[in-house]
């Protein structure tokens, strides 16, 4: 795989991703997020033979580095109540790993030599009536709109006609709790946090993530103080370092109370970048490798300015056609998009987005300054 940096593991197993990178930047962390839960398939939950096989071929083919992601839930983004979640059956898409699955993951990830960040996500309950993906209405939705494979199906309960879905993502979470709401969530928030403090010290995690694309949460001003009492807490737990996952643009106002910033950087092109416009034939990978360099510039001037490293916590491109113009892929229904109605894919499109960004930030740190973790 040669991954030199942190990439979305969009698949329950992991694939080969890119090709082989020029040497390695002499970066802390290389790797891949390593889904569970709601993000792996159901049949390759975090212990099971399918998790751990996919796990050594990871670190086999180069992952110096795991994170793990597991899911705890709330009810919506007006809820101030965070909880494991267990769907009626005790298993299912939507219930939180065990503790004793992620530490045995952590332990065999360790085992095989491989670092471990922790890196646990909060998000909307969607197995909730009404509670429902913020532009992402799942596949039967998209299959649906589409007419394919039978025009005459009734439409799902919870796809909406219009196609206009209401937002339930985790970064809107708490956008209009009031101050004592804002309390409550917290002291909610801290259990999971403190669970997840003493899972990462219990099993040798190296980095824990406190928060991760909450950006209500994180940019609320009156929080900044809740958000340093916290990690306070966590630290007489837990010894590593501490760390943020924050979309591709946002910087906390308490950068002060953790050692590493790190962002999810699917939209780093988009709002930084200049990709060249879509073509009968893909871009040169020079070209596509120098349309990163906005994005890192800025990267840098927050490292500088707050004098931390940075770390990209997530990237993902799909294997569709084009998806290096598209980072994470976009789930809008689209009757011109193949990968809709998945039948067609596109792995050396994939390939060149990951190579593309490999060359740009290799190059960027090729002088070992230390504001790029990994």
């Amino acid at each position: 795989m040669g991954a030199r940096t942190m990439l979305a593991a969009l698949l329950p197993l992991v694939v080969e991703l890119a090709p082989t990178a020029p040497a390695a930047a002499p970066w802390a962390y290389h790797g891949v997020v390593f889904g569970g839960g709601e993000w792996s398939s159901v049949d390759a939950p975090l212990g099971s033979a399918g998790a751990e096989a996919s796990l050594r071929a990871a670190i086999a083919s180069g992952a110096s580095t795991i994170r793990l992601i597991p899911t705890w839930y709330t009810d919506g983004e007006n809820s101030t109540s965070v909880y494991r979640n267990k769907n009626s059956s005790g298993t299912g898409p939507f219930a939180t790993e065990t503790d004793a699955n992620i530490g045995h993951t952590m332990d065999l990830a360790r085992t095989m030599g491989a670092k471990v960040i922790l890196g646990p996500l909060l998000d909307p309950n969607w197995a909730l009536p009404g509670v429902l993906r913020a532009g992402y209405p799942g596949a039967e939705c998209l299959l649906w709109r589409s007419g394919k494979p039978d025009p005459e199906a009734p439409r799902p309960s919870h796809c909406n006609d219009s196609g206009n879905l209401p937002s339930q993502g985790r970064g809107s979470i708490g956008k209009s709790f009031t101050e004592p709401e804002w309390d409550m969530w917290f002291a909610s928030y801290s259990s999971m946090m403190l669970a997840n403090a003493a899972l990462a010290e219990k099993h040798g995690a190296e980095v824990l993530i406190v928060a991760a694309e909450l950006w209500a949460a994180m940019l609320h001003s009156a929080n900044a103080g809740r958000w340093r009492k916290l990690t306070t807490q966590i630290r007489a737990v837990f010894h590593g370092k501490l760390a943020v996952a924050a979309n591709a643009n946002v910087v906390i106002p308490w950068a002060d109370a953790i050692d590493i910033l790190g962002f999810d950087m699917y939209n780093g092109l988009r709002e930084y970048g200049t990709l060249p416009p879509p073509a009968e034939e893909p871009p040169t990978l020079s070209m596509l490798a120098s349309a990163w360099s906005g994005y890192i510039t800025w990267l840098r001037n927050i490292s500088a300015t707050y004098r931390k490293p940075i770390l990209a916590t997530e990237l993902g491109f799909q294997s569709r056609p084009r998806s290096y113009f598209s980072p994470a892929g976009s789930a809008r229904f689209n009757p011109g998009d193949c990968s809709v109605y998945m039948k067609c894919y596109s792995m050396e499109d994939q390939r060149l987005a990951y190579a593309a960004f490999y060359h740009a930030f290799e190059s960027a740190t090729e002088r070992d300054d230390g504001w790029f973790a990994g």
